[in-house]
């Protein structure tokens, strides 16, 4: 590897003193100050090729990378599509932008800059990929948009009635009268159900489709568990208590705004 460098810059060299640097060897000039991870001197090099050839591709592919590992990322995505006009649906650089894309949604979601990590994300499925990438980053996307949310929200969580700021939990009541030939059992579910009917109007009236009926939920709240119950009369109406996380709460009001399409499983960042 270091022979070949020192042999390229040997002959850029002697280009130089000739006078008679060309496309090709300002692209290797280029080459090989990417090889050394000097990014700003490639680009000036691969700029200098394309001067002399605007349509150069490997002067215009080097420059991408060159972009790239200058962590110059929007740049870089115009040049790996330029290479794109040229080669099209050419599988080595949709891939190479697959894994950029994907690298810096990674990146923005451990700075917590969820919204832009999503949009990194999303920008995997507009490309040729198979339909496993495009779906993980489809999630991923997903993933990001509601830790987004979820940060926005928590304050308004936390003002609710009934939150517990000790143990950071929201507690729901609900009451179910025992039928007259009904069991206690039947009570106790009543109040169940009673509950989970008060928090999915609640995540309902806290979502931005407040005013859609038809996006009431119905079903029961995944990660809201009892949380004590008593009879508050006796032997007639049961009292019971559902307590569910911020983030719980917060997942099921964030899927009522995307469609109430929940995705098969969550995706590992």
């Amino acid at each position: 590897m270091r022979k070949t460098i020192f042999l390229a810059l040997a002959l850029s060299a002697a280009a130089l003193a000739l006078g008679c640097e060309t496309v090709e060897s300002l692209t290797t000039e280029g080459n090989t100050a990417a090889a050394w991870q000097e990014f700003e001197t490639a680009i000036q090099k691969y700029d200098a090729a394309l001067a002399k050839d605007p349509s150069h591709i490997d002067a215009i592919m080097g420059k991408a990378k060159a972009l790239e590992g200058a962590k110059k990322f929007a740049e870089a995505e115009t040049w790996y599509k330029k290479v794109l006009d040229k080669k099209k649906n050419d599988k080595a650089v949709l891939q190479r932008m697959a894994t950029m894309f994907t690298e810096r949604g990674k990146s923005l979601y451990k700075e917590k800059k969820f919204a832009e990590a999503a949009s990194w994300y999303a920008k995997v499925a507009n490309l040729d990929a198979t339909p496993t990438e495009k779906k993980t980053a489809l999630d991923l996307a997903r993933e990001c948009r509601f830790q987004d949310f979820f940060v926005s929200i928590t304050p308004k969580i936390e003002k609710l009635d009934g939150f517990d700021k000790k143990q950071k939990l929201l507690m729901i009541e609900g009451e179910g009268a025992k039928p007259k030939r009904g069991s206690e059992e039947d009570a106790q579910k009543a109040a169940f159900d009673a509950a989970q009917a008060k928090l999915n109007a609640l995540a309902h009236k806290l979502s931005s489709k407040a005013k859609d009926k038809s996006a009431l939920p119905t079903e029961a709240v995944p990660g809201a568990v009892p949380a004590g119950g008593d009879w508050v009369k006796p032997k007639k109406v049961f009292g019971l208590k559902l307590a569910i996380q911020p983030e719980k709460l917060a997942r099921l009001i964030f899927e009522i705004n995307e469609g109430g399409a929940a995705p098969a499983g969550k995706a590992k960042k």
